[in-house]
C-alpha cells in the first residue's frame, strides 16, 4: 500500500494539451497503429496529446455527441425537448489510447485536466465530463 501512494506522485511530470494542427497526422498514425478503431473521430473533434518529458505517451479524443443514450438521458434527465436543445454542448470521449511501452494510467490523465471531473472547452463551447473508462487489451 505504501509503494503504491509512493508511486503516485511518479506522473507530476505529465502535461496533457491539445494537438496542435500540425501534430494531426502523428495523432492520426498513432492511433491506426495503436488503437483498434482507428484515428477516425467524429463530429466536431477535440484530440489531445498526454505528454511525460516531451514525449507523447497517451492520445485522447473527444467528438460530438452521440444522439441517443439511454444511461446518459437517465442520468442527465432531460426530456427529448431538452436533450435537441442542449446535446451540441456536449462530447463524447471517443478514443483513449495509451501508447506501448508507456506506464501511464487514466486517473494519472485525467487528473491533468483540472481539478474538477469537468472541463469548459470553450474551443467548440462543448462542456465535457471526464469520467475514464478502462477496456483490457486486445
Amino acid at each position: 500500500m505504501d509503494e503504491e501512494l509512493r508511486g503516485a506522485g511518479r506522473f507530476d511530470s505529465l502535461v496533457v494539451r491539445l494537438v496542435a494542427p500540425n501534430e494531426v497526422p502523428r495523432f492520426n498514425e498513432l492511433l491506426d497503429q495503436h488503437h483498434f478503431l482507428g484515428h477516425r473521430l467524429t463530429g466536431r473533434v477535440l484530440r489531445y496529446v498526454a505528454l511525460e518529458d516531451d514525449e507523447w505517451v497517451a492520445l485522447v479524443g473527444f467528438g460530438s455527441a452521440a444522439l441517443s443514450v439511454g444511461s446518459r438521458e437517465r442520468f442527465i434527465g432531460w426530456s427529448e425537448q431538452e436533450k435537441r436543445r442542449r446535446l451540441r454542448f456536449v462530447a463524447n470521449n471517443q478514443r483513449f489510447c495509451v501508447l506501448p511501452g508507456r506506464s501511464v494510467g487514466g486517473h494519472a490523465i485525467c487528473t491533468r485536466f483540472g481539478s474538477a471531473p469537468c472541463a469548459w472547452l470553450g474551443t467548440l463551447s462543448m462542456f465535457v465530463s471526464w469520467r475514464a473508462r478502462t477496456r483490457p487489451a486486445r
